[in-house]
């Protein structure tokens, strides 16, 4: 009778084993990218525009993140709105099962949809719409969609679409230095070509050029009641790929009451106040795209409110930022870059605007 107990006690722990639940790995998620451009406007005269987007999600009170589907633009031309659903792969997954040793097929991502559409800029007329998901589906096998951002720039001196791809991956054996292309779209003629990406010292060089609106905060906390270093989601950037232009992004709750902003977009204050009408202030969001190498101290103009003069003195670049290894206080926007780092990159990604057309 012992060893009949004994021997059932072995089989219970043999079943119970066999059910504990095995590690699960997760190799494929779902991607989405849903703009929509609510409206658009040229500056009195010149390329300079902007664009406002409309979150379909208000957010809550007292958000500390806040996230939409933004459009895209071409300066000075078109507004690029994109339509996606799709799954990606999850590379950070993927390693992590090749590391327990797991020998696991993954499956091929599909593209449920993907749909870019352009539109002219101050009539919001659609110039084209481009169904990109026959062509991603033909590249499922040996590229994945990397998800956003995307892009827009000139090849040539054609307008087009990129899509950042990596290349995709079958199994947790097979062993793969993973590798970045572009996937572009000719905004006119709606075919693609592969090409390179832009190196990385590019990229970090172009978002250094604006740290000066971003770093710590300090310049809204010098300049702006509303936008402070606590809770800030406005923000000054360069368009990565275009000559002289400068992305001002503002949710409608930091838009600053700036009548130099207003009288150069006549029609922008009539649409912020209808919306903020409808209540769809924390989820509406304009960019001002400022074309002409706008200075410094003219960006900063249309940040501050009615009144105020907008200011650097006082901004501080570290140790680790600057030139000569020092810690430096400046006051303007000269000085700052006269001892901030900024790294050395090849400038030649840059690409003339396309004028407006009148």
């Amino acid at each position: 009778m012992k060893k009949s107990l004994i021997f059932l006690g072995i089989i219970i722990i043999i079943l119970l084993s066999s059910c504990t639940p095995k590690e699960e790995y997760f190799y494929i998620k779902k991607g989405s990218y849903n703009s929509s451009v609510y409206s658009s406007g040229y500056a009195t005269e010149g390329n300079d525009y902007y664009y406002i987007n409309v979150g379909e999600r208000d957010s809550e009170s007292g958000d500390k993140h806040r996230y939409m589907d933004e459009s895209l633009s071409m300066p000075s031309r078109y507004i690029v709105d994109i339509d996606a659903e799709y799954q990606t792969l999850r590379y950070s997954e993927i390693e992590r099962a090749v590391k327990d040793g797991v020998n696991a097929k993954i499956p091929t991502y599909n593209i449920y949809r993907f749909i870019v559409n352009i539109y002219e800029i101050g009539s919001e007329k659609l110039v084209r719409s481009i169904d990109i998901k026959p062509f991603l589906d033909n590249l499922s096998e040996e590229l994945c969609i990397v998800e956003s951002p995307y892009d827009v720039l000139a090849i040539k001196g054609q307008p087009y679409f990129v899509i950042t791809m990596c290349d995709a991956v079958h199994s947790t054996k097979e062993e793969k230095n993973i590798t970045y292309k572009w996937f572009c779209v000719n905004l006119l003629t709606g075919k693609y070509l592969m090409s390179e990406i832009s190196p990385v010292d590019f990229r970090r060089r172009r978002s250094a050029e604006t740290t000066i609106f971003s770093t710590r905060s300090e310049f809204y906390n010098l300049n702006s009641d509303i936008i402070t270093g606590s809770k800030r989601f406005m923000s000054i950037e360069n368009l990565t790929y275009w000559e002289g232009c400068k992305d001002m992004a503002f949710f409608l709750d930091e838009l600053p009451n700036n009548e130099k902003l207003y009288s150069k977009f006549p029609s922008l204050k009539s649409e912020v106040e209808e919306l903020k009408s409808k209540g769809k202030i924390k989820n509406s969001r304009v960019h001002i795209i400022l074309t002409g190498d706008p200075s410094y101290d003219e960006l900063a103009s249309y940040v501050v409110d009615e009144g105020k003069e907008a200011t650097f003195d006082g901004m501080t670049i570290l140790e680790n930022e600057s030139v000569d290894g020092k810690e430096h206080t400046v006051h303007s926007a000269d000085e700052w870059f006269k001892y901030r780092n900024l790294p050395e990159a090849d400038m030649s990604w840059l690409s003339p605007i396309f004028p407006r057309e009148e």
